[in-house]
């Protein structure tokens, strides 16, 4: 596991910290922000050219772990490596072109 977790080039820590009792943002909000706040950053790097990917599991509730990262109150949500993709990928493209899944709905009363 070791070797694993030193592969990527770079591994960020995704590490979150809820206000349980903020007076405006409840806590749901709160995680959809911190998911949004992943996706985005993936998003960015895939668009410099990076290839990343989120990494979680039983490491991440494993009290000694999450302990290293994390200060109290905070969780550790996972890691995630990023690195220059060697080749690109292989095979089908994954999605259905436009075409194939979008629709013109009519207008009501037509």
């Amino acid at each position: 596991d070791a070797e694993r977790a030193l592969r990527p080039p770079l591994t960020v820590a995704v590490v979150a910290r809820i206000d349980l009792g903020h007076p405006q943002v409840p806590q749901h909000e709160q995680w959809a922000a911190v998911g949004g706040a992943i996706s985005n950053f993936l998003m960015a790097a895939h668009l410099l050219g990076f290839g990343g990917k989120m990494l979680s599991g039983a490491k991440v509730r494993n009290p000694a772990i999450a302990a290293a990262f994390c200060e109290p109150g905070e969780t550790l949500l996972g890691w995630i490596a990023l690195g220059t993709p060697l080749r690109k990928p292989a095979g089908a493209a994954r999605k259905p072109a436009p075409a194939q899944v979008l629709v013109d709905w009519p207008r009501p009363g037509e």
